[in-house]
């Protein structure tokens, strides 16, 4: 199988060594900047690196005789800008809605086009605060943030051109961890994200729940759904969402430092919920990692 992966950070181009290694597919690696490039390591007969700015024609040009478009956008499930009061996104919406739209048009407006299927990795703060209620992929989506928005925007625009010819699925995804074959970085970022809170009086009571993924799990699904053609949205997030107070606590103690202090008082942008993963199991997913570890 041919597959293109556009986005090539940490998580895109992890997938693409897996795709390579356990799938033997034959992937084109599609960063959206020359940063990305270093990332990808998987082996040169199996893969091919480009790069695009993400424009309608660059985009006919590196779909040709592609099966499979995984789109992977850096940043959506950054951990930096998960902590506390800041209302920001990660800064690259517009530009990544641009390019959904953009490759819209190529897989619609192009005949010649061969891909039959598209994966979009989104996030699950789609679906806000509940205050800790659960919720599956069947819940009413009212995103409050903009950033949010776009993401929201990115499923339904693609969601719309899913027929007999192309399949779609979207895949929310927690907050990522876990190892990855360069020797922990992942993990190193989250724990360099959260440490610098530690020992910090933040907002929240710490009781808010935090979904998370692992790297192996995003690996994993996205083969897994590749190879039996499954449409539609799932949530891939870890069976037990965590507590805020518990994760920092294992971050801040692993560290060695001081435990952050919690204030209720003032308004916190954690989203608060539970977010079930029983769909994807329905159809078969095991999940590797069933809850968030620093030692994973």
């Amino acid at each position: 199988m041919n597959v293109a992966i556009i986005g090539c950070g940490y998580v895109g181009s992890e997938i693409a060594r897996h795709l390579s290694y356990a799938f033997s597919c034959k992937v084109k690696a599609i960063a959206l900047s020359k940063e990305e490039v270093p990332q990808i390591k998987i082996p040169s007969w199996q893969q091919e690196a480009v790069i695009v700015n993400g424009d309608e024609p660059s985009l006919f040009s590196v779909l040709s005789n592609q099966d499979a478009v995984v789109l992977s956008f850096p940043g959506i499930n950054n951990e930096k800008r998960l902590d506390t009061s800041s209302n920001r996104g990660f800064g690259n919406e517009e530009t990544y809605l641009h390019i959904t739209k953009n490759l819209i048009k190529a897989l619609t407006l192009n005949q010649k086009s061969t891909v039959k299927q598209l994966i979009f990795l989104s996030s699950c703060d789609v679906y806000g605060n509940t205050n800790g209620a659960w919720v599956n992929e069947d819940y009413a989506i009212a995103p409050i943030k903009k950033h949010i928005e776009i993401i929201f925007q990115i499923e339904k625009a693609l969601l719309q051109v899913s027929n007999q010819y192309l399949t779609v699925s979207v895949l929310r995804l927690g907050r990522i961890y876990g190892l990855n074959h360069r020797q922990n970085y992942v993990l190193e970022r989250q724990l360099e994200n959260y440490s610098s809170l530690c020992g910090r009086t933040i907002s929240g009571t710490g009781e808010e729940f935090l979904n998370w993924t692992h790297i192996d799990d995003v690996k994993s699904v996205t083969g897994f759904i590749l190879q039996h053609k499954l449409p539609g949205i799932y949530n891939l997030v870890n069976d037990l969402p965590i507590e805020s107070g518990e994760c920092f606590r294992q971050v801040c103690k692993s560290q060695g430092f001081a435990n952050v202090e919690w204030d209720s008082s003032i308004n916190t942008n954690l989203p608060n919920v539970r977010v079930s993963n029983q769909k994807l199991k329905s159809v078969g997913y095991r999940f590797i990692h069933n809850r968030f570890s620093v030692l994973d």
